[in-house]
């Protein structure tokens, strides 16, 4: 499960597991023509599980409304789900949206 896990054009799709928590890496363009890889990956980490997922988003440099539905749809999934270094692009769509409260975002 490790490495590249699923890529489209535009978006690097990174799962990476570790104690406690499923890390998905994400960098490039997450749109709605790249977020089919994301949910695919959201689908595989959680197989038969709900742990803590962690999306990685230092590297994303461009989010629409279709990124903040595969995150909404992974709160529905899993234990937890926090944004750990959202770029600035991310976190702007993020606040924009009002849903900052809905994800744990780590600096």
């Amino acid at each position: 499960m490790d490495g590249l896990d699923g890529s489209s054009e535009g978006l690097m799709v990174e799962l990476l597991p570790a104690e406690g928590e499923i890390v998905i890496r994400l960098a490039g363009d997450m749109d709605l023509n790249t977020v089919d890889a994301v949910h695919e990956t959201i689908e595989r980490a959680l197989s038969g599980a709900s742990p803590k997922l962690v999306f990685d988003m230092a590297g994303v440099t461009f989010m629409d409304s279709s990124g903040i539905a595969v995150l909404l749809q992974a709160v529905n999934s899993a234990a937890s789900v926090c944004i750990r270094t959202p770029s600035p692009e991310v976190r702007m769509v993020i606040e924009a949206t009002g849903l900052s409260d809905v994800f744990t975002i780590e600096r």
